[in-house]
């Protein structure tokens, strides 16, 4: 699912995979949702920095319009 897709279910916690590898699969069975932030390109892949940057500013945007 696309991040600007995506309506959490609260609370949330966020896990960021490597960008190549993604997340351990050990995790599979703990995680709820796969959310991927769509990019423009032929790199398909942001450092973890940037991802949770991304990821966190979108959820303060919306919080901030009054969506959850």
């Amino acid at each position: 699912m696309e991040l600007y897709e995506w309506t959490p279910t609260w609370p949330v916690c966020l896990v960021f995979g490597h960008e190549r590898n993604g997340v351990d699969g050990k995790l599979d069975r703990h995680i709820d949702t796969n959310v991927r932030i769509p990019m423009l390109g032929q790199k398909r892949s942001l450092n973890v920095a940037t991802a949770a940057g991304v990821v966190l500013y979108e959820l303060v945007r919306r919080h901030l319009r009054g969506g959850r």
